[in-house]
């Protein structure tokens, strides 16, 4: 049975080779850069603290929503760089010196196998932190939308009131209470200020 860790050493002394295709791939002279997706991938690929790294991705999603970006635009560079890795791996191995070709066979499909379930991961942790972000903003938004249609009602009873044949200090009353109800305070008052004493006068109070 092939052992994942024959498989890392083959990846790690090879690691200048894989940063050169995704560079390729991304269209860079230099790179990747830490933290980023196809860094990100690579770290994986040679088996780097898998678990640690899935966590960035889901916090790369994250900001990418944060920022207003694309997810699908994320996904497709991703799988951009898969399509490059995937011949990558397989003119690698082609080369490397092993027993049989069996072996070589089994080390191949061993390596693009987790190639492919490491797109898998983080594609779905990509998502996961996207999709939070989303999730909240809608939440907040619909919440949003509740406390403008209560304060509308709101205005609409006091309008209501106001064009009442209620008398002044009534509808002064129940505008105070309307008031405390929406905006959840302990207390509302209404004060006439009187220009000529250039006083207040208590009206109304919830």
């Amino acid at each position: 049975m092939i052992q994942g860790s024959e498989v890392d050493q083959i990846l790690s002394q090879h690691i200048d080779r894989l940063r050169v295709c995704l560079q390729r791939a991304s269209g860079e002279s230099e790179g990747p850069e830490e933290g980023s997706d196809a860094w990100l991938l690579l770290e994986a690929l040679i088996g780097n603290d898998d678990l640690t790294l899935f966590g960035r991705f889901e916090q790369s999603g994250h900001w990418l929503a944060m920022q207003g970006g694309k997810l699908d635009v994320r996904l497709q560079a991703l799988q951009h760089y898969i399509d490059a890795l995937a011949p990558e791996l397989k003119d690698l191995f082609d080369q490397v010196a092993v027993a049989s070709e069996q072996e070589r066979q089994k080390l191949l499909i061993d390596a693009t196998s987790r190639l492919y379930q490491l797109q898998s991961r983080a594609m779905l942790a990509l998502t996961r932190g996207y999709q939070g972000v989303m999730d909240q903003t809608a939440l907040e938004r619909s919440l949003l939308a509740q406390q403008i249609e209560q304060r509308f009602l709101a205005l609409q009873r006091i309008n209501g009131v106001s064009n009442s044949t209620m008398d002044l200090d009534q509808t002064l009353e129940v505008i105070t209470k309307v008031v405390t109800e929406e905006l959840k305070a302990d207390l509302c008052t209404i004060f006439f200020y009187d220009e000529l004493q250039r006083m207040l006068t208590l009206r109304a109070t919830s």
